[in-house]
C-alpha cells in the first residue's frame, strides 16, 4: 500500500503498464498486443487512456497526481510504502475528506502512517550529511562538494544492486560471446549469431574510439580509463574525468578468444 498526504492534490492514481518497446511506434507495428513503456506519456501528454493497463498490472507502475500550484506558490505530497493485508486499496490518501475507491468501499488513509513521517525524513537527512561528510572530508570546495553529491545522488537514486564479481570475471566468467561461440562449435546454427555479437563488439569499439568519426575517443591513456566526452559549443572537446565505477566497466566485457581458435569450426 502506498499512502499519500497532501493538501492540493485534486487527483491521483495508480497506473500500470509493461516495459516492452512500443512495437506499434518504433516498428510500424499497429496490431501489436500489449502495454508499452511510453504509456504514461500517451496518458498524461496524449489523454490516451488505452495505453495503460485497465488490470492494474504490469512491471512498471507509477502514482499519478494532478496539482495545481499558484504563481510563486508551491506544494508537496508525502508518501509512505506499507505492507498491505491484500484487503485495502494500493492507494490511500489523507486530506481532508479525500477517499479513494476499493472494489465498491471507500477507504481513508490511516493517519498514523504519517505519525513519525517529520522525524524520520529528518534523521534519513542527517545520516546521509554524515555520509558525504566522511566521504568528502578532503573536498574543501562547497561547490564541488555539492557536485559530486549530486553525481552520486544520480547513480543510486534507484536502489538498483549491481553485482561484480571481479575474481569470476577474471577467472573467465561467461558472457553473452563466450556462451554463442561454445554453442557454435557443436552447432552451425549459432555462428551467425557469434558473428553478429563480434560486429556489434567491434562497432561500439569504433563508437567509443572514434566518436562521432572525429578521432575522438573516451580513453584516457595516462589515467587507464574511461572518461566522458564533452562537446563544447566551439568545437572543441574534453575528457570529463570524473572517474566512475562505470567508467571501468567495460574492461569486464573482455575476454580471450585464442583457446577457441584451433576448436572453432571451419
Amino acid at each position: 500500500m502506498l499512502h499519500m498526504q497532501h493538501d492540493s492534490v485534486q487527483a491521483h492514481r495508480l497506473l500500470f503498464t509493461d516495459n516492452e518497446t512500443n512495437a506499434r511506434r518504433l516498428y510500424g507495428q499497429a496490431d501489436a498486443p500489449g502495454y508499452f513503456k511510453d504509456a504514461f506519456h500517451d496518458l498524461v501528454i496524449a489523454s490516451n487512456k488505452a495505453a495503460v493497463n485497465p488490470q492494474q498490472t504490469g512491471t512498471k507502475a507509477v502514482a499519478h497526481y494532478e496539482v495545481t500550484v499558484p504563481n510563486g506558490g508551491s506544494a508537496s505530497v508525502r508518501l509512505r510504502p506499507r505492507c498491505s493485508s491484500g484487503r485495502e486499496s494500493a492507494l490511500s490518501s489523507s486530506s481532508g475528506a479525500s477517499q479513494i475507491k476499493d472494489q465498491g468501499r471507500l477507504r481513508s488513509a490511516a493517519p498514523e502512517a504519517f505519525k513519525d513521517f517529520d522525524k524520520m525524513l529528518t534523521q534519513r537527512r542527517r545520516e546521509a550529511d554524515e555520509f558525504y561528510a566522511e566521504l568528502q572530508r578532503d573536498i574543501t570546495d562547497p561547490d564541488a562538494r555539492n557536485v559530486q553529491r549530486q553525481a552520486f545522488a544520480g547513480m543510486i537514486w534507484s536502489k538498483q544492486f549491481f553485482y561484480y564479481d571481479v575474481p569470476a570475471w577474471i577467472r573467465g566468467d561467461a558472457n553473452l560471446m563466450r556462451i554463442v561461440l561454445e554453442l557454435a562449435r557443436h552447432n552451425h546454427t549459432y555462428e551467425d549469431i557469434a558473428t553478429k555479437f563480434f560486429e556489434h563488439f567491434l562497432h561500439i569499439v569504433e563508437a567509443m574510439n572514434n566518436v562521432g568519426g572525429e578521432g575522438i575517443g573516451l580513453w584516457d591513456e595516462p589515467d587507464q580509463c574511461y572518461y566522458d566526452v564533452l562537446n563544447l559549443p566551439d568545437g572543441a572537446w574534453s575528457r570529463s574525468k570524473c572517474a566512475r565505477w562505470r567508467d571501468c566497466s567495460p574492461a569486464l566485457s573482455s575476454f580471450s578468444t585464442s583457446h577457441l581458435r584451433h576448436r572453432s569450426p571451419a
